[in-house]
């Protein structure tokens, strides 16, 4: 249901874009021809639908609390990322970060590090297209697919298949 709700929302926006710059959404065999890049629904249409909320009808609070949701959505998504890969790698090497107390703090120390800078990248002025690179490379799609089976097979794997039916 969820994500019918934003499909709709999503040609909702295009389709009134469209209108408003004289444009047609949909070119040959009704196939959309909007040209998308990443964030230009975040960053160009919502805030664009967003202006045209009369403010007497709270359309700033509206935008602050829709952009606030945003980010301490991403903020928790990047969390949680960061300490699947911490626990991951202190339960490989788990005698080693018993040896050592600060082993864990440090390995955290060093991926916030390590995605911090490799960040960086998409904040030149040649970012946006590093990050369509990136996206049409790597994101979504099949590679969601593949993630997933490995995931499966090696929780089956390593658990065996008494171990995984129990969840």
């Amino acid at each position: 249901m969820n994500v019918l709700h934003v499909y709709l929302a999503v040609f909702s926006l295009l389709g009134y874009s469209g209108y408003r710059r004289h444009q047609s959404i949909f070119g040959d065999n009704d196939t959309v021809t909007v040209d998308l890049n990443p964030g230009s629904i975040m960053y160009e249409l919502l805030p664009e639908a967003f202006s045209r909320i009369p403010k007497e009808s709270g359309g700033v609070s509206f935008a602050f609390i829709f952009f606030l949701m945003i980010f301490l959505n991403t903020l928790d998504n990047v969390a949680l990322m960061i300490d699947m890969l911490t626990t991951s790698i202190t339960e490989i090497f788990p005698n080693f970060f018993l040896r050592f107390n600060r082993a864990r703090s440090v390995l955290l120390f060093l991926i916030t590090l390590l995605c911090f800078v490799m960040s960086i990248i998409f904040t030149t002025p040649g970012g946006l297209q590093l990050m369509t690179i990136f996206s049409n490379a790597f994101g979504g799609g099949t590679n969601y697919l593949v993630v997933i089976f490995l995931t499966v097979f090696a929780a089956t794997s390593v658990f065996g298949e008494e171990g995984t039916q129990s969840y």
